[in-house]
């Protein structure tokens, strides 16, 4: 009798003891909350061809749990909130999903704008769960207009300014939304795709850093960063933000480490093993085939030797932004036309005509061959006058003289910032046995011919491998 009092005293310490660890890892759970999993669809745009229909799966259960617990219901939930975003001048898709899911007071800021680079197109809603209210954040991921242009403003220290400064804005938006609905013993989730990503990073990493600001724990935080350009001055790594992309996606890859910017959740990686051809010569010749993520890795080793982040603040950020806010105003068929016109009336024109080839043939040489101290200057105005030629076409109109402009001024600083970049790529050597052998233009060959590591970008290629680890699916 003694051993079975001993036994049960022991059993009810360990269920005392199992139930206190619940409840810290958990949270508290009301019984009363009635959670069942709600099955609803989203429509979004994924940057080109046709809406696409996605289902998704939703329980409040899934914010019983800490946020730095892996939940992968949760991951393919939130990828799902970020792509809701994906609708040009719309916000009527995550507004559908918000309110799908339970969801209300919902408010939307600048989806309807597409001509303003300070821009940032954020939703926010709640959902009273037991004692908690759930704050849900889904920041544009896509279709973003001149918004987009800001990702080129890097600034000289700390945080990538451009990313830095949308965090700041949502940031701002959420604790108005806060103080307006008076909320108290809140969740935070927050969700972005790409450019989005990368704030949806930098908030998690204020708000791990400010949790008495908003009155909450480590465990209150859900954020989830997807396919996001690296840009934080701080490496440190936390539990409840998630960093989800792909191996071969260029663009997570963006800005460059050796810029000291970094993401800063936790990796789940997705994607496959993908060999690329490489290739070298002015005459592309294939090289030999290497894994994609390692070439990506890579390139930007090798580039950062020349490309520091301060020659790129000096030389291109800024006429760089200035182009990119003309070009992603422009509505995707405007692009494509626009496109067009340059590609009849300007390339293939070079390439139809023997005697233009070889002038472009020359401005070649020289770029790569030339020692004089002004090439960079004299290569600019050679390519200057070659597009200049437009002005002359049948639809000039199409281009207009403000995109026009913009491309003329973008041009030497183009060329002054990858000219010597370019150089030094056809100067580039590898050892092969005993031997050296030089491999003219690799990195910038393989880049132009490799299209998969721009096709790791795309949300529904993604989101496949993403649902693949949810079980709901």
């Amino acid at each position: 009798m003694k051993l079975k009092r001993i036994f049960g005293m022991l059993l009810i310490c360990c269920i005392g003891i199992v139930t206190i660890l619940f409840s810290t890892i958990y949270g508290p759970i009301d019984e009363n909350v009635n959670t069942p999993t709600i099955e609803g669809t989203i429509s979004y745009i994924p940057g080109f061809g046709d809406p696409i229909q996605q289902t998704f799966y939703y329980n409040d259960d899934y914010f019983m749990q800490s946020g730095e617990i892996d939940n992968n219901h949760l991951l393919s939930m939130s990828c799902n909130l970020a792509l809701a975003t994906f609708n040009y001048k719309n916000d009527k898709i995550v507004k559908s999903l918000f309110t799908q899911i339970g969801f209300d007071n919902i408010e939307t800021a600048d989806f309807d704008i597409t001509d303003d680079r300070n821009t940032l197109g954020t939703a926010i809603a709640s959902k009273k769960i037991g004692d908690k209210t759930i704050i849900g954040l889904a920041i544009r991921g896509n279709s973003y207009g001149s918004e987009w242009a800001s990702n080129t403003t890097v600034g000289l220290i700390g945080n990538a300014k451009g990313f830095d400064d949308a965090s700041h804005i949502a940031l701002k938006r959420l604790k108005a939304y806060i103080e307006k609905y008076q909320l108290e013993n809140v969740k935070i989730w927050i969700a972005g795709y790409s450019r989005a990503g990368g704030v949806a990073n930098l908030m998690g990493v204020y708000l791990n850093n400010h949790l008495d600001e908003y009155k909450i724990t480590k465990d209150d935080l859900y954020i989830y960063c997807f396919e996001a350009p690296q840009g934080c001055s701080s490496n440190t790594i936390y539990n409840n933000i998630y960093d989800v992309y792909n191996r071969n996606d260029f663009v997570t890859y963006v800005c460059p480490t050796e810029w000291n910017l970094h993401n800063n959740g936790k990796e789940i990686i997705i994607g496959e093993d993908i060999y690329i051809q490489t290739y070298y010569g002015i005459n592309p010749t294939p090289y030999k085939k290497v894994l994609c993520d390692e070439f990506c890795k890579e390139f930007f080793e090798w580039l950062t030797t020349y490309a520091t982040r301060e020659l790129f603040v000096k030389n291109i950020q800024d006429p760089l932004s200035d182009l990119l806010d003309i070009v992603m105003a422009k509505s995707y068929d405007e692009l494509l036309n626009m496109i067009d016109v340059i590609k009849e009336d300007v390339i293939d024109s070079i390439m139809n005509d023997n005697f233009k080839k070889l002038q472009a043939m020359s401005i070649l040489v020289e770029l790569l061959y030339d020692n004089r101290e002004d090439k960079y200057h004299s290569v600019s105005e050679k390519v200057k006058t070659i597009f200049s030629k437009i002005k002359s076409s049948s639809r000039y109109d199409i281009i207009g003289d403000e995109f026009y402009d913009i491309i003329m001024n973008t041009i030497e600083p183009l060329i002054t910032f990858f000219g010597p970049a370019i150089v030094l790529d056809n100067n580039y050597t590898v050892k092969e046995g005993d031997n050296t052998k030089t491999l003219g233009l690799y990195h910038f060959l393989t880049l132009a011919n490799s299209l998969d590591m721009f096709f790791a970008h795309m949300p529904n290629l993604n989101f496949d491998y993403i649902k693949n680890l949810d079980n709901n699916y």
